[in-house]
């Protein structure tokens, strides 16, 4: 016992010598970092772009005896979401959270969120749902861009 506490402390401590150096051959010198500022010595780490990843409007759903509420969530496509499901009751069969469109099937534990983040990408009706399909809502997904249809010209008359 004692010799592996030993052990441990030599290997935290970095006292082993490593292969390359058990060998007599000296390990390399860590890279040279092009980013790395002047004399500072300081690493300057590289902002991520902006815009790659905005931020999720969070959207929360509770699930009730009474179904989901809201049991209409309407976005805009490509727009990110986080969504925050709370189950409050035990009197519901959502208890798993079902979103085929988004690859959500998940447990909803009682009186704790569950939160997924995702992004529309097409535009749409799609459900959620509890695993049997008996409690159901749905996420309407607009299109911004699409044109909206023709209007039928008025009859004469």
């Amino acid at each position: 016992m004692r010799k592996r506490a030993l052990l441990l402390v030599a290997i935290a401590s970095g006292l082993l010598a490593t292969g390359a150096e058990a060998q007599g051959r000296r390990a390399s010198p860590p890279p040279v970092n092009p980013n790395k500022g002047g004399d500072s010595g300081a690493a300057q780490a590289n902002p991520p772009p902006t815009g790659a990843f905005p931020e999720p409007r969070t959207v929360e759903v509770l699930v009730t005896a009474n179904g989901f509420s809201p049991a209409e969530l309407t976005f805009t496509k490509g727009e990110r979401i986080k969504l925050v499901v709370r189950r409050t009751t035990e009197d519901t069969c959502a208890k798993v959270l079902v979103i085929d469109e988004y690859l959500v099937w998940n447990e909803l534990p009682l009186n704790l969120p569950f939160s997924t983040v995702f992004t529309v990408g097409r535009a749409g009706e799609f459900p959620f749902t509890c695993p049997s399909g008996e409690t159901r809502g749905k996420i309407v997904v607009k299109d911004p861009e699409a044109k909206p249809a023709a209007q039928a010209a008025p009859s004469g008359g």
